[in-house]
């Protein structure tokens, strides 16, 4: 599997957990090396490809527009499956993010999977994530080594949140630490009681 090089420390984790080896693509101090990443896969042939297009942790790097245009030019000729981790896609400061780089591959779709997550555009103590993909693709991607056990009310309360995603994260973008908790106001509407105030933001 390909990963940049420096990726996310818990997605490494994951992929020696599942029994993959993760293989290193080296990032340029601009971002992504595009070009040794096509390599790597026409070389390697891998089964996936592990990206973090928005403020890419930890370098903070976002993909440019153009730059996910090849991507999904790149994916498409060398047919590699490619899990794009929008996990803080939602967190940008200064300037939006592009479309997602699923939007580029109008193509093979079935080469994309999306994966994210509520825990940091909202709150970082609901651990409520998601899988998103083509159909024919779920069965394959749905084999987590965990199961958290997730409880309904999580889940309710990530539900609710996310009716309001355009609504909520900006007020966090402008103020991350006097912004109210939205996941307080989530579980009001879920439940019919107030969530304690020990509910911080993270």
């Amino acid at each position: 599997m390909l990963a940049g090089q420096p990726t996310y420390h818990g997605a490494l984790s994951a992929i020696t957990a599942s029994g993959a080896r993760a293989v290193p693509v080296s990032m340029t101090d601009d971002g992504w090396d595009l070009d040794a990443m096509e390599a790597a896969m026409h070389q390697l042939a891998p089964d996936l490809v592990y990206l973090i297009a928005d403020n890419r942790n930890p370098t903070g790097h976002t993909l440019p527009a153009a730059d996910r245009k090849r991507l999904a030019h790149i994916v498409t000729g060398t047919r590699t499956r490619t899990v794009v981790d929008e996990t803080i896609s939602g967190i940008w400061l200064g300037q939006p993010v592009p479309p997602p780089p699923a939007a580029e591959l109008t193509r093979r779709r079935d080469l994309d999977l999306t994966v994210g997550s509520v825990s940091k555009s909202f709150w970082g103590g609901l651990r409520i994530g998601w899988i998103r993909a083509e159909r024919s693709v779920m069965p394959a991607a749905m084999r987590p080594s965990v199961d958290m056990g997730t409880a309904i009310l999580e889940q309710l309360s990530a539900a609710e949140l996310l009716v309001h995603t355009d609504e909520l994260p900006p007020g966090r973008r402008e103020d991350p630490a006097g912004a109210p908790n939205p996941t307080r106001g989530a579980w009001r509407n879920v439940t019919g009681a107030v969530a304690p105030e020990t509910t911080t933001v993270v």
